[in-house]
């Protein structure tokens, strides 16, 4: 007996960290585009219009999240660590103060987003599309930004990859 409850207990310990998002929350997500501060972390909301949807200060930590249309939705201060976003429409998405960290966004449009004081540091975003989108005071120290187009966009005060910041709105 003592050995099954070591084994699973050690199988416990050494298991990935997983999240289960509240079923109730998806429902209310689902049926009113309407959830701040929900809990939505690990949840598949992958392929969904959820455009103009109220997600602010929701946990979405490792949530799917690919190829769904967020236009214009409010993610102030959201939790979207780990989360896939890769293909995700974000266009004219309000992402302040969001954090982002180790969240893979290629091929993500973030055209017009605001990410002002947001976080991604680790973050994916390679391929992705950020005409006039505004970083200002972001932090994307580490992240992957391979092959993106920096004009045009506010970066002002913000963490680049290498560690330094940024003085002046790119042009």
């Amino acid at each position: 007996m003592k050995v099954t409850v070591l084994s699973l207990a050690l199988l416990l310990l050494n298991s990935t960290p997983s999240f289960a998002a509240n079923p109730q929350h998806v429902q209310r997500l689902l049926q009113t585009k309407q959830c701040r501060m929900c809990n939505l972390g690990g949840a598949d909301l992958s392929n969904l219009d959820l455009s103009k949807t109220d997600l602010r200060s929701a946990f979405l930590e490792g949530a799917n999240l690919s190829g769904t249309n967020l236009s214009g939705a409010d993610l102030v201060g959201a939790k979207l660590k780990r989360a896939n976003l890769t293909n995700t429409n974000l266009t004219a998405a309000n992402l302040q103060r969001a954090v982002l960290n180790e969240a893979d966004l290629n091929g993500a449009d973030l055209t017009s987003a605001n990410l002002d004081f947001s976080f991604l540091i680790k973050a994916n975003l390679t391929g992705t599309k950020i005409t006039g989108a505004s970083f200002m005071k972001a932090n994307l120290k580490e992240a992957n930004v391979t092959g993106l187009d920096l004009t045009g966009i506010t970066l002002t005060g913000a963490i680049l990859p290498d560690g330094s910041v940024s003085e002046e709105e790119e042009e």
